[in-house]
């Protein structure tokens, strides 16, 4: 059985996601108001969550998240252009209570990313001075 990837995303690149990982069954989510009831419907085995979304920040979904008995051991991957990923090589940075993977990445980041997290060994730097945009 595939594991279950849920991507939620207000932009519509999802779509190339989905398609890059089709060796998991992928559920793209753009309305952040709605993800919650998706998360819950789908029961994923991973998240990979936007952190800049219109209605619904991504932090906030994502400790709602964890506050839904059924998906409080999901593991949550933050996505934000706000890290950058060339500053941390494409590496998996640990933002508040989440792991996060800078944009843009390459597939093959997200690939490794999403292993790491499946696997239950996830090794995480911390966010380093510099490592958000702007700073």
């Amino acid at each position: 059985m595939k594991k279950r990837i849920l991507i939620v995303d207000d932009e519509g690149d999802s779509k190339l996601l989905k398609h890059a990982l089709a060796e998991y069954e992928v559920r793209v989510e753009t309305d952040s108001t709605a993800a919650l009831g998706v998360a819950i419907e789908f029961q994923p085995d991973l998240i990979l969550m936007d952190l800049v979304m219109p209605e619904v920040h991504g932090s906030v979904l994502a400790e709602n998240i964890r506050c839904e008995e059924r998906l409080r051991r999901v593991p949550i991957v933050l996505v934000s252009a706000l890290v950058h990923s060339k500053r941390n090589d494409g590496r998996v940075v640990q933002m508040g209570d989440y792991p996060a993977l800078g944009k843009p990445f390459s597939v093959d980041e997200l690939k490794n990313c999403i292993v790491q997290q499946l696997s239950g060994k996830r090794p995480i730097l911390p966010l380093s001075p510099g490592t958000l945009a702007g700073s």
